[in-house]
């Protein structure tokens, strides 16, 4: 009898197995990130009045998408993803030299999307919102016009920074299926917390994506 249970068991979790990959899709995408808002540009407040205008601004960047998409019912699916921004941009302070910045940040997302005409077999038009665990990275190299030996020896001076936030994503994109299903896509992610306004930091990472791919 126990063996019966075991076999039927068994033979259950690997048809629940079979059929929730018949249901999934892997959606592979890269694309063009805008900044928008204050990631386009941020004047920095003054901690005191003798403090030179500090101005920090973002290029066009590139980002990727690897998204796990599971059909629940109809045109529901749930999707889970990572997704990688990385670009680069300046500070500007009156009176001293330009200082290069480079952001780089990864998202862990999880969140719904709706699939037309159903999400086990998209072939057209779909949303999704995702609710993001994003982790920044950002990279400032200068030369510190007042330090004798690393204008000597041309030597840069490099600071990281690291920020953990949490924030949202949403956007709406096309499926072509012809044998292969490619997608295309634009996106929307905003900063939702972590940011302290009036205070000295870089900027939160909000922008719009533009992105093409494929679904396996």
């Amino acid at each position: 009898m126990n063996k019966i249970l075991q076999t039927t068991g068994l033979s259950l979790l690997m048809a629940a197995g079979t059929n929730a990959m018949a249901q999934s899709a892997l959606n592979i995408s890269i694309g063009a990130m805008v900044p928008i808002g204050p990631f386009r540009e941020t004047v920095h407040p003054l901690p005191t009045e003798s403090d030179p205008r500090r101005v920090e601004g973002y290029d066009v960047g590139v980002g990727g998408w690897l998204n796990w998409n599971l059909a629940l019912a109809g045109p529901l699916a749930s999707r889970m993803g990572l997704f990688w921004t990385g670009t680069e941009g300046t500070c500007k302070a009156d009176g001293y030299g330009t200082v290069k910045v480079e952001r780089e940040m990864t998202s862990f997302t999880v969140g719904l999307a709706l699939y037309y005409p159903s999400a086990a077999k998209p072939n057209g038009f779909y949303v999704h919102g995702n609710a993001s665990a994003d982790f920044d990275h950002t990279t400032m190299t200068y030369r510190p016009p007042d330090d004798f030996w690393a204008n000597i020896f041309q030597h840069d001076v490099t600071e990281l920074n690291r920020r953990s936030r949490f924030g949202g994503m949403a956007g709406f994109g096309y499926v072509w299926d012809a044998g292969i299903r490619f997608t295309l896509e634009v996106g929307w992610h905003r900063t939702l917390t972590g940011s302290r306004k009036g205070e000295w930091e870089h900027p939160p990472t909000d922008f719009v994506v533009v992105s093409a791919g494929f679904m396996l």
